[in-house]
């Protein structure tokens, strides 16, 4: 393969890996994303379609790798005898839930202060769930559906 390929490919790999990897890009809005896709974009002459690809592969990857860790997580829960079976699919189905919620609203378009106030009221009502359903609120973690956490959540 050519090495004018090869090298930006590389480098851009590595260059998305530090992005991603500092939390950075997953928290822009997809404007931001835009501009630095057109950044790479000249900087290294490749095209936006490639670059777009890369970061969205990069991004599939990453959720299927969080899954397959949450899970694991949550099996090793079950082992410990930490949680039932029943918990364990009882966070599952809440963290789909608060991730399909997200992905469904506009958090995107809130204000600072309204994301603070819909993530407070989360809060509120997962500490509510979790005692309705007996699960120890320090669990609560694993329902995090955003990559960024919720805080520290009290018994």
């Amino acid at each position: 393969m050519n090495k004018k390929i090869v090298v930006p490919i590389v480098g851009l790999t590595f260059l998305a890996l530090a992005v991603f990897e500092s939390g950075k890009i997953y928290a822009q809005t997809p404007a931001k994303q835009q501009t630095l896709i057109d950044m790479l974009s000249t900087k290294f002459g490749l095209k936006k379609t490639d670059i777009q690809s890369v970061f969205a592969d990069f991004q599939k990857q990453r959720q299927l790798d969080m899954v397959a860790n949450f899970s694991t997580k949550l099996d090793q829960l079950i082992k410990d005898g930490k949680i039932t079976s029943a918990q364990k699919d009882l966070i599952v189905n809440k963290r789909t839930e608060i991730i399909n919620q997200k992905q469904s609203s506009d958090w995107q378009n809130l204000t600072s202060q309204q994301r603070k106030d819909k993530l407070t009221q989360l809060r509120t009502d997962l500490a509510a769930w979790a005692k309705s359903n007996n699960i120890d609120a320090q669990y609560l973690r694993f329902i995090n559906a955003s990559g960024r956490g919720f805080g520290h959540m009290q018994k």
